[in-house]
């Protein structure tokens, strides 16, 4: 990780020259500069360059860009998740899937990525979700009827949606989940609230 850091480092001195050189005449460029700025750009169009500034974005944010689309948009990514799934978390994402339950959620959104995280990383892979965001990587059109991330449809409630970050005890409870023991699971942040639209 040093050695990266300091190649990093070392591309961004580059790159002010780089900045310097571009600033002067261009009668005082010369083919050792021409090669020497052709260089720099592909030095900082490397992704082993770059893998390090979108860790530090995607910690933070919890969320990345990944890429321009046709329309000149950046678009992004929700973060990894981290954390394991517990057995139950796994039997619970399972019978939400059976059961047609959807999460709507946006990248975005900090109650999303709690909610992403109490699950865990092998349950996540087997639930259903929509991502609400016209920027997000996986948007596949508008969320209609939603007014908050995360919201959940198929789980019952008022008018078959739930909004709001929950702990999974109360998605099995409101889902129909049968021997959910929140007492196993990991210890959470409280959970609570959401991200609302309107």
């Amino acid at each position: 990780m040093d050695g990266e850091i300091d190649l990093y480092l070392s591309a961004c001195s580059r790159l002010l020259c780089l900045v310097f050189l571009l600033g002067l005449p261009a009668r005082s460029t010369c083919s050792r500069c021409y090669l020497f700025n052709r260089s720099i750009l592909s030095l900082t169009r490397s992704p082993r360059l770059t893998r390090a500034q979108t860790e530090v974005i995607a910690e933070e944010l919890g969320y990345y860009p990944v890429s321009i689309n046709d329309a000149g948009k950046t678009i992004y990514a929700p973060a990894r998740v981290k954390s394991s799934s517990t057995d139950q978390a796994i039997a619970l994402a399972t019978h939400l899937r059976d059961r047609g339950v959807v999460m709507y959620s946006a990248f975005w959104c900090p109650h999303c990525r709690n909610q992403r995280e109490m699950f865990g990383k092998e349950a996540w892979t087997i639930l259903t979700s929509r991502e609400c965001s016209e920027q997000g990587i996986k948007f596949r059109g508008t969320c209609d009827g939603i007014d908050g991330y995360p919201a959940w449809t198929g789980m019952g409630g008022e008018g078959g949606v739930r909004s709001g970050e929950m702990e999974l005890g109360k998605i099995a409870e409101f889902s129909g989940f049968k021997g959910f023991e929140q007492s196993k699971e990991p210890v959470q942040l409280l959970p609570g609230g959401n991200c609302k639209l309107k």
